[in-house]
């Protein structure tokens, strides 16, 4: 499984690449923001949403840091012949470099 970089993910946006946040509930719930143009989708849900995904389109998941929750998605989405990776330092890391944000009502299981 790899890693994508912030800046290597702001270039490939609007190219046919797929953004997913998945933050587990409580993280998004308590967020003001999600990364402009990202699905939302349970981590833990996985097996029932990856099969919806087109298989021709490059997936980037991301969770609060970009550690083990996307890093397993990203695996899991892998191992279902999607090609995948991760945001390193996930949102966070979007954040500081001020990446461009949607905002949402915190407590919000969407960003509508």
């Amino acid at each position: 499984m790899n890693a994508i970089s912030f800046s290597d993910l702001r270039a490939s946006l609007g190219a046919g690449t797929i953004l997913v946040d998945v933050r587990r509930k409580a993280a998004f719930q308590a967020a003001g923001e999600t990364i402009t143009g990202a699905l939302r989708r349970d981590p833990d849900a996985v097996a029932d949403w990856r099969k919806t995904l087109p298989r021709a389109s490059e997936v980037v998941v991301y969770c609060v840091h970009g550690h083990e929750v996307s890093q397993a998605v990203a695996q899991a989405l892998e191992r279902d012949g999607l090609k995948a990776c991760y945001l390193e330092g996930g949102i966070e890391k979007w954040m500081e470099n001020e990446g461009p944000l949607d905002r949402k009502a915190k407590a919000a299981s969407t960003r509508w």
